[in-house]
């Protein structure tokens, strides 16, 4: 097995018994054992990358297989735990106020569960490859991040939109506009303070007098009740993403052996020889800056012009008041 050495040596020089963190440690936050792992991969490999046959076949193989059995892996199954939780803890929030009942502890406790799922997401977010990835620039990717996080594609007053529509317990709403569903949209729900929304004055909602003819009281009870069918759907999609990666997984199995059956990565592509542990792992190699703009103007287009900024490092901070009721 290659592994990987953090406390000395070179790693330009890939030995074996060198190995790569397994866990973060108190010394060593998730990013940096993230960053540091990622590092080391893509340094050896740029090392022993060359055209054609040059005999380091095996080596590169054996370094995709060391880079899901330590990070891939235990990435995306450590956020199926925490989503799991997520799930749990959301579902008795909203049962705890369908009931009536002081619903105080059990959304203090969903909001627990958020922050952790949140932390262990952030360590997958630099992930985006197989599944996670974007179908448009990944080789292999089938957009399943977006299904857990979608920002920049952010947007508060289309999920209090779906809140007075009810729109989250319609059937098809798992393929949704991801602008309203994810940790994004849940954490709209899960930590706005007061019962205002989001949207302008002019927005239907306020116009029409819908949301003020909610109620305070069930605009609590619709918000829980969305808030548990996001927080399913994110455990669906993480089970999903860690099934991929476990070993013998579908994707597991295609970064061991590339070029074999049905994998994305056709092992005699110069892309698929290069591909490194990163944010552009087995990415394609003809994205460029002006292709990273057009698809970021997307995404604020998609997001109606109203993009929030990330909120990952404090949850309830995108929950901020609208028009006042």
């Amino acid at each position: 097995m290659l592994t990987f050495n953090f406390e000395g040596g070179d790693p330009r020089r890939p030995e074996r018994g060198i190995e790569m963190p397994r866990q973060p440690t108190a010394r060593t936050a998730p990013s940096t054992w993230l960053a540091a792992s990622t590092a080391a991969l893509a340094v050896t490999w740029a090392c022993i990358a060359g055209p054609g046959d040059d005999g380091h076949d095996a080596l590169r193989v054996e370094i995709l297989r060391s880079e899901v059995e330590h990070v891939l892996a235990p990435a995306f199954a450590s956020f199926e735990s925490a989503a799991k939780e997520l799930d749990t803890k959301v579902a008795a929030w909203a049962a705890a106020t369908a009931a009536g009942d002081d619903a105080t502890a059990a959304r203090d406790d969903a909001r627990t569960a958020y922050r952790e799922a949140m932390a262990q997401w952030q360590r997958a977010e630099v992930l985006q490859i197989g599944p996670a990835g974007s179908s448009a620039y990944v080789r292999g990717g089938e957009d399943m991040r977006d299904a857990v996080y979608s920002w920049p594609t952010s947007d508060a007053c289309r999920v209090d939109e779906e809140t007075v529509a009810q729109g989250y317990a319609a059937p098809g709403f798992d393929v949704a506009l991801v602008n309203v569903r994810g940790l994004d949209a849940l954490e709209r729900l899960l930590f706005a303070e007061s019962a205002t929304n989001a949207c302008a004055a002019t927005d239907e909602i306020n116009q029409a007098g819908t949301w003020m003819a909610l109620g305070d009281d069930e605009v609590v009870r619709r918000r829980s009740a969305y808030a548990a069918v996001l927080a399913t759907q994110i455990h669906t999609a993480a089970s999903e993403l860690a099934q991929t990666w476990a070993p013998g997984g579908r994707f597991a199995g295609y970064l061991a052996a590339p070029g074999e059956g049905d994998s994305p990565l056709r092992h005699a592509e110069p892309g698929a020889r290069r591909c490194v542990a990163g944010v552009r792992l087995c990415g394609s190699d003809r994205e460029g800056p002006q292709a990273r703009r057009r698809r970021t103007r997307s995404a604020r287009d998609t997001a109606r012009g109203r993009v929030q900024g990330p909120r990952a490092h404090q949850p309830g901070d995108a929950a901020a008041a609208g028009v006042g009721r």
